[in-house]
């Protein structure tokens, strides 16, 4: 979404209320607080409802009233599946029903076949066998752990959160921060580090060479005819202690930046 011009330097609040971000699994979630902070800008604010994780049962009883408002709600997308995508799913045949899932801390709504179904949608054939259901919708719980997380992992900082007098529901303050570096290398260090890394990698090649040197020496190593066994340990120990001296030197030099 693309602001109007004139308000880009105003300060910018978004208001997402009502736990609507807990109908969506956490990727989708995630993708939507980006796209709220490229929208906003740095440095925007974030007023987002989150409901709390609580016991079960009245959650689910909330969820399947007795008066049969939200089961009604469940229904009416079969009917429009029927309506819009030319299906005959038997509406009469299907039962609302909610329930708890511990593992992803989310209220799921179900449509549940009381018998077993034959129908088509779309000019595909479909069935279902009595008990089978239809998941159509997740409503996420959160606590404080988890809505935080939620936040950071969309681009927000959590400022300050309210909850209600139960402890049933929350709403929470984010702002859009600059992202965080684990380290804020500049150039010349980042030249630096790369010279130190080279050393290293040199210093391992030859460190390589001696310690398998020193492993044949005993054993079965023919030696070449141009150079003695003596002198070429020698060669090898001279260069493994001038790589060692420079990737110290090299990493001395990198200071706090270098990531060695």
């Amino acid at each position: 979404v693309e602001l109007p011009s004139e308000e880009k330097d105003l300060p910018k609040l978004g208001f997402f209320p009502g736990s609507t971000i807990g109908n969506m699994v956490a990727r989708t979630a995630v993708d939507l607080l980006r796209s709220m902070r490229e929208t906003l800008g740095e440095g925007a604010k974030l007023m987002n409802g989150m409901d709390l994780i609580k016991d079960p049962a009245p959650m689910i009883a909330a969820y399947d009233a007795a008066r049969g408002v939200t089961g009604e709600f469940n229904l009416n997308l079969v009917r429009r599946i029927n309506r819009q995508l030319k299906a005959d799913i038997p509406v009469e045949h299907l039962r609302h029903e909610a329930r708890w899932n511990d593992e992803h801390a989310r209220i799921e709504m179900h449509l549940v076949a009381t018998r077993d179904l034959a129908f088509t949608v779309a000019g595909r054939d479909f069935v279902m066998v009595e008990g089978e259901s239809l998941h159509t919708e997740n409503s996420h719980k959160f606590s404080r752990r988890t809505s935080y997380t939620l936040l950071l992992a969309g681009g927000w900082d959590p400022q300050a959160r309210w909850l209600d007098s139960q402890a049933r529901f929350s709403l929470l303050l984010a702002e859009a921060n600059p992202p965080q570096r684990a380290l804020n290398v500049s150039k010349p260090s980042q030249e630096r580090n790369a010279t130190a890394l080279a050393a290293l990698g040199s210093y391992g090649r030859i460190t390589h060479q001696y310690r398998n040197h020193r492993r044949r020496y005993g054993g079965a190593y023919v030696r070449p005819k141009t150079q003695s066994r003596r002198a070429r340990g020698a060669r090898l120990r001279q260069g493994a202690r001038a790589g060692w001296a420079h990737g110290r030197t090299a990493r001395r030099d990198c200071g706090a930046d270098s990531p060695l």
